[in-house]
């Protein structure tokens, strides 16, 4: 839901309309939770004191497209150097909120994932990332 940037119900109409979603999120296509299921799950995952505005759909950011053969300008030239160098004098990343989600993805999906040898032989994995902004 937060990675297409859409509201509760929004999100619930394109989990029943794309079978395939469904699937990936979890859900068999006849059963795909209500609104108020959701609803009901954020509240009980949210660990903190409850936000006190509220919560309101997102926005869409308008994009500023990059002219043909161009690349969008870097906003922050140092983030990458920051973070080897917070890694090499020995900061974990763990105690941030997303490193529970990354520990439940790696047991979930991506030990399973090997487990039913859906990626092929791990000693030769090779793993890439992106640089876009």
């Amino acid at each position: 839901m937060n990675h297409f940037k859409e509201s509760v119900t929004d999100f619930v109409k394109k989990l029943r309309a794309y079978p395939i979603l469904a699937t990936i999120c979890g859900f068999e296509q006849e059963s795909v939770p209500g609104v108020g299921t959701f609803y009901d799950y954020l509240n009980r995952f949210w660990l903190g004191e409850e936000p006190s505005k509220v919560i309101r759909e997102p926005r869409s950011k308008k994009s500023k497209k990059p002219k043909k053969d161009e690349k969008l300008p870097d906003t922050d030239s140092n983030r990458v150097s920051d973070l080897v160098e917070q890694v090499l004098n020995g900061t974990t990343f763990e105690d941030r909120p997303e490193g529970l989600l990354q520990k439940i993805l790696k047991k979930c999906a991506v030990k399973q994932s090997f487990d039913l040898k859906l990626c092929g032989y791990p000693h030769k994995l090779v793993f890439a990332g992106d640089g876009a902004p």
